[in-house]
């Protein structure tokens, strides 16, 4: 069967691939001039003469949200390394700041704690 698979992003491309592995004639298509999406991995500079590929898009992964990813992570034998992830953000030139690590980062501003609005 001919397919058409919109999107090479981690989504697209895993679809692609399962596809093409059942016998498909399987065709990709991606508007950017790269394929990944978010799944977008550059070289830094490492130890000595060789590159350290940093993947610089994934926004979440982790396992209890993306069991399947990790699922063919591990098929594919690509390697993954714990992080630490975190979420803050800043508004109106520090009017209003938050973090989403902890109760206290949601209320690192404490003057906001009672007030209804930031403006």
């Amino acid at each position: 069967m001919k397919i058409a698979v919109i999107g090479a992003g981690i989504t697209g491309m895993s679809c692609a691939w399962l596809l093409a592995r059942q016998g498909h004639d399987v065709s990709l298509f991606e508007q950017n001039g790269t394929p990944g999406g978010h799944s977008n991995t550059v070289d830094v500079p490492g130890r000595g003469a060789h590159p350290l590929p940093v993947d610089t898009g994934f926004i979440v992964y982790n396992a209890a949200t993306y069991p399947n990813l990790v699922a063919l992570f591990d098929h594919l034998d690509v390697p993954t390394q714990a992080s630490d992830m975190s979420f803050a953000v800043t508004l109106d030139r520090g009017k209003l700041e938050y973090s989403g690590t902890n109760l206290a980062g949601m209320f690192a501003q404490k003057r906001n704690l009672l007030s209804p609005t930031t403006t």
